[in-house]
């Protein structure tokens, strides 16, 4: 399950005029994945609409625009039952999540601290949904994206975050959380892989493509020895 924001729907390659037709790193990321020879099945309630434009899997949980908190709220089901589209996980019960979350909660200036919080808080709730139905799910954490001027406030506060969810991530698996961290941050070039200073364009998703399917191939041969 492709989920978070605009950057999990794929801003900036986007073919119609409403910017809903988007590829992002999904597409790249099904060649890589195909190319290799696994089978798997993207999953999500989104993007299922444009699947006869495309000749890959274009299911996903990317909603643009929102936030770590929002996710939290609609992932499973314990913090708000009233908000439409509630229990994506129980849905689309995926096995792998690829979460890349956080970048709109700095844009409304939300602390480092704060969005570390309702990511943890958001896998919280990946716990009791694994929990309570007895499916385990392997959570891939990015390290998210930077900004066009990483040495900004915002940029900083992003490299901040960051910085914070690898400390979160190196004690939920002390812990015996199923997760793994990646570095999508570094991954890219700033300003050079950026469509609009915020957003990837196509080299930068099909870097993040890369980084996701690196971290994929060892979740996969850590499951299958």
């Amino acid at each position: 399950m492709p989920l978070g924001d605009s950057i999990t729907k794929g801003h900036g390659t986007c073919s119609d005029p409403a910017n809903q037709d988007c590829t992002g790193y999904r597409e790249p990321l099904y060649d890589l994945l195909v190319n290799a020879g696994y089978a798997f099945d993207f999953v999500g309630s989104l993007g299922a609409e444009f699947q006869a434009n495309h000749d890959f899997d274009t299911d996903h949980e990317g909603h643009g625009g929102e936030t770590a908190h929002f996710i939290r709220n609609v992932i499973y089901n314990g913090f708000n039952p009233n908000i439409p589209g509630q229990n994506l996980i129980g849905k689309a019960e995926p096995h792998v999540i690829l979460l890349h979350i956080g970048t709109n909660d700095i844009s409304n200036g939300e602390s480092p601290t704060q969005v570390m919080g309702e990511t943890n808080s958001l896998l919280n709730e990946i716990d009791e949904y694994e929990s309570e139905t007895g499916r385990k799910v392997h959570v891939i954490l990015a390290q998210i994206v930077n900004r066009h001027n990483p040495n900004s406030p915002q940029g900083m506060a992003t490299s901040e975050l960051n910085n914070r969810l690898a400390d979160m991530v190196s004690t939920r698996r002390r812990n015996g959380d199923l997760i793994t961290l990646v570095d999508m941050e570094h991954a890219l070039n700033y300003p050079a892989d950026l469509d609009d200073g915020l957003h990837p364009n196509q080299s930068g998703y099909t870097k993040m493509a890369g980084v996701w399917f690196t971290a994929l191939q060892q979740v996969w041969a850590d499951a299958c020895p």
